[in-house]
């Protein structure tokens, strides 16, 4: 959170509001606005760019793990974990980048 003292708001987005990031922001009364959303669903993540289409810094901390015998690891979950870790990922740094780009330029000028 050392960069919430700079003066930076912050859009969280998790499964749930009572995550352990939004509890130490709420307890050292740092701005932050959260999204209850699925990140696996590649439409949700389309949906969260609609809904808040200009940052400055973007920073996916979404994601998880498994571990065991890959024989007997759920399947399910996997193909969940792919979509959160890698697919969110992409598409979220994609729509969000294309105009990080854009005033990275502008201020060049």
């Amino acid at each position: 959170f050392s960069l919430a003292f700079s003066f930076f708001s912050f859009l969280i987005f998790s499964l749930s509001a009572d995550t352990r990031m939004v509890i130490i922001a709420k307890e050292n009364e740092i701005k932050i606005e959260t999204i209850s959303i699925d990140l696996s669903v590649p439409e949700n993540c389309k949906e969260i760019h609609k809904k808040v289409p200009d940052v400055d810094i973007l920073i996916n901390n979404a994601g998880f793990g498994d571990c065991g015998n890959f024989t007997k690891t759920s399947l399910d979950k996997e193909i969940n974990m792919i979509h959160t870790n890698i697919i969110a990922y992409h598409i979220l740094m994609k729509l969000y980048l294309i105009g990080i780009v854009i005033i990275a330029l502008w201020w060049r000028l």
